[in-house]
């Protein structure tokens, strides 16, 4: 791995690191030998002051994270020089083919008639997949509405590097009585693989890592979530941030290759970190997925805009 300095700090260089390391580029600790008019990595808000040697990369913080270059002031691509030592698969369901042989997603929905297979919804531009639930009685059986992506398995312990998965997802519908979930998770069935009842989380999963909201918790945020050979992560907890109905939300999981150290990261805002204990097993098969179910008689809808995946090679 290539290694640069920085003087980004809190948040930022949080975010940065693994932005980062999923390129190939890891953080220096200490910028102390480095040569002074070298370029670096800095942040803070509007234009970087005139001290900043040119060449630098300047993150502002006063909006969504953007890289700028010093000696042109032009933004960055984000695949950067490192993208011949990246794999990564984006599905942004534009174009979306009908069936499961064509598009390679698997779709299970439960036996209510209310509950659907996801599908496109042909009203919103851009390429926009839609579960609707079931209304018949909160149970993933009769009321689940998910899919999986069967074509993208993901063993850790062979990706030869560190594992991101972001998704960009909103609850359409009402916030209550709903459980909603996604990340990575080792069967392709109608599952959720994990589930929150009075802020206890329980798996499903024999392995899996995703964000979990669920209303039957006492505390109704996004939650993180692993399990590893069917023993639980300690460190589940809630992120600490909710949905708003009707609202675009991006998420972001890193995932270190032997699935110890977990990286949960809400619209760009590292919000949890799971490291030393069970994480989510590395010689297990991952499936990215997602899946909706009420929690009452009320039918809800999700909309799902893509889902990446991407890795060191």
């Amino acid at each position: 791995m290539a290694t640069v300095f920085s003087r980004v700090g809190g948040a930022v260089q949080d975010w940065l690191r693994g932005w980062l390391r999923t390129r190939g580029v890891i953080l220096a600790t200490s910028t102390e030998e480095r040569i002074t008019s070298s370029p670096i990595i800095e942040s803070g808000t509007g234009a970087a002051s005139g001290a900043v040697p040119d060449g630098s990369i300047w993150v502002r913080t006063d909006g969504p994270p953007e890289f700028m270059h010093l000696s042109s002031w032009r933004t960055l691509p984000l695949a950067g020089s490192t993208a011949g030592r990246m794999w990564s698969a984006l599905e942004d369901f534009f174009g979306m083919a009908d069936t499961e042989a064509e598009h390679g997603w698997v779709l299970n929905s439960g036996a209510d008639a209310q509950a659907l297979d996801p599908a496109i919804d042909t009203a919103q531009a851009g390429g926009v997949f839609q579960l609707v639930t079931g209304d018949a009685d909160g149970t993933t059986a009769n009321d689940g509405s998910g899919m999986v992506w069967g074509d993208m398995p993901i063993q850790l312990d062979s990706a030869g590097g560190d594992v991101a998965i972001e998704w960009r997802v909103r609850i359409k519908t009402a916030i209550t009585d709903v459980s909603v979930g996604f990340g990575l998770t080792d069967a392709t069935t109608l599952e959720e693989p994990f589930t929150n009842s009075a802020d206890t989380i329980t798996s499903t999963a024999t392995d899996a890592v995703g964000f979990l909201y669920d209303t039957d918790a006492t505390t109704d945020e996004w939650w993180a979530c692993a399990v590893d050979s069917d023993t639980d992560d300690t460190a589940n907890a809630t992120t600490g941030t909710a949905p708003v109905a009707d609202t675009w939300q991006t998420f972001r999981i890193e995932i270190s290759n032997d699935g110890a150290t977990i990286r949960f990261y809400i619209d760009g805002t590292l919000e949890l970190t799971f490291s030393g204990d069970a994480g989510v097993g590395p010689d297990a098969v991952l499936y990215p997925y997602i899946i909706a179910c009420a929690t009452t008689t009320t039918s809800k809808t999700i909309d799902v805009d893509y889902c990446e995946v991407s890795g060191v090679r």
